[in-house]
């Protein structure tokens, strides 16, 4: 009989159902709804989510004194490390391009930040839309010179970035992850960033090296964070240039199927020059000075508000606002005021800070073009990696590859595509060199021929331009 008792016991016990996963998030989600009511509800109108992530979720409120829009972030109580570091960090900046800190909450279920609401989502969503909207337009399957944004566009974004950023620096703090999706837009084009749960505040300078904790999101990562070195404010540059780079291209610097390859490519710093074409070769400058892969060669914020791109980009910023009917003059007043002060507060400029960037045609590093192409002739073709860089051409076995055989441009007479009759020679790109020899380079169509010719042809005519240039009288 106790053995039927208790074979019964094991019997109704395994009639029990557990809660399924899908029930317990709608059990935890509805935890944290009344959580956020009771701590909320006599100042604000719970409406809906808005987003949802590793950190939890982001309501939409409504603030019943005014009606006006803000956003709560719940994070559960595992969270809590982050929410007192963002907590923190919010607190101690105030400035226009940096999203509000309103209040900061801590429940039963976990911690509320509530923060000002910016209505027009965040910067990779505006970017993933633009590239959808243009591909339906045009009929395309790849982002095309014709879908790449308005300079001034990007500028009024970039230049706003660099001030919050150099504003977080100012008081002593690294962001540590700043990336497109942490960007967020207004319909009035007030840009500011957001997500301060990895920023991290320090006692001494924040030019010294200071940290060495591996944070972020990979395809922002600096080198040195790569490379497990201690980093400094410079690692939030290099990130800025990322954001800047898939605003001039729509596409990423640095791309790769596996960690291990991301990785390589970043410490590398190889990565398809933008359109000269499209944008000035003062914001290409920057983005120059902002990928050099040494943290010591790379642009501060401070250096790219002094120098002649970032004064006029702040310059067309200040009067855009001026001009916008969609802001208030209380905002246009405040949001001039504390960029004049900040600009003050760099210190006076000096005349050639803008050659003190890396310049896309002075840099020896700069790269025109890479990717893998064939390289042989009519009878005989290897796939290999070509890199088209400021004063060579380099070709490698592999793009990871040390060894290679370099091609200086001193030694070519012409660049053109092949105009012949070899049926097996189609899309090709031929350099002659002085010594009559030549290197031919096969493409996949005529399309990307043309533009392998012209990269490798504006690559060579700039260093002939450079070449030529008189030397400067003692």
């Amino acid at each position: 009989n106790s053995f039927c008792t208790l074979l019964g016991v094991h019997r109704q016990r395994n009639r029990t159902k557990m809660p399924s996963a899908a029930q317990a998030e709608n059990a935890r989600e509805n935890a944290v709804e009344s959580a956020l009511d009771d701590a909320l509800s006599d100042k604000y109108e719970r409406l809906r989510v808005v987003g949802k992530g590793a950190y939890g979720q982001v309501w939409l409120l409504k603030r019943k004194s005014d009606e006006k829009h803000c956003v709560a972030k719940v994070m559960g109580t595992e969270k809590m490390h982050r929410y007192k570091q963002e907590i923190e960090c919010l607190a101690n900046c105030q400035h226009p391009n940096v999203v509000r800190l309103v209040g900061a909450h801590e429940t039963t279920v976990g911690c509320v930040i509530v923060l000002e609401f910016a209505n027009a989502g965040d910067l990779s969503v505006f970017l993933r839309h633009h590239i959808q909207s243009k591909k339906r337009e045009t009929g395309a399957t790849h982002v095309t010179p014709a879908m790449l944004l308005h300079e001034r566009q990007v500028g009024s974004i970039f230049i706003q970035l660099v001030l919050a950023v150099n504003h977080i620096h100012s008081k002593r703090m690294l962001h540590r992850d700043i990336k497109s999706a942490n960007v967020l837009l207004c319909t009035n084009g007030i840009v500011k960033i957001s997500d301060f749960g990895f920023s991290r505040q320090f006692d001494h300078t924040v030019s010294e090296d200071v940290d060495g904790t591996f944070l972020g999101t990979p395809y922002y990562l600096a080198p040195e964070l790569w490379k497990r070195q201690r980093y400094s404010s410079k690692a939030d540059v290099w990130s800025l240039g990322i954001i800047l780079y898939e605003m001039l291209t729509l596409q990423r610097p640095f791309v790769s199927g596996t960690i291990r390859g991301l990785e390589k490519a970043i410490k590398a710093g190889h990565y398809e020059r933008p359109s000269e074409q499209r944008y000035s070769a003062g914001m290409l400058g920057l983005l120059s000075s902002m990928l050099a892969v040494s943290p010591q060669e790379r642009a501060s914020t401070s250096d790219i508000l002094r120098s002649q791109t970032g004064a006029q980009l702040v310059e067309k910023l200040l009067s855009d606002v001026a001009e916008n009917s969609e802001i208030d003059a209380a905002t246009k007043e405040q949001f001039t005021k504390t960029v004049r002060d900040q600009i003050n507060s760099l210190g006076s400029t000096p005349d050639d800070v803008e050659s003190d960037l890396p310049s896309p045609r002075r840099s020896p590093r700069t790269v025109v073009r890479e990717g893998a192409v064939k390289i042989g002739c009519a009878t005989s073709w290897r796939v290999r990696y070509l890199v088209v860089a400021a004063d060579e051409l380099i070709v490698k076995r592999r793009r990871e590859d040390t060894q290679c055989e370099r091609i200086p441009f001193a030694t070519v007479a012409k660049v053109n595509p092949y105009t012949g009759s070899e049926p097996s020679a189609e899309h090709v790109t031929v350099v002659t060199l002085k010594n009559k020899f030549s290197v031919w380079v096969k493409s996949e169509d005529d399309v990307d021929r043309d533009r392998w010719n012209a990269a490798i042809s504006e690559a060579l005519a700039a260093f002939r331009a450079k070449e030529e240039q008189p030397t400067p009288a003692a």
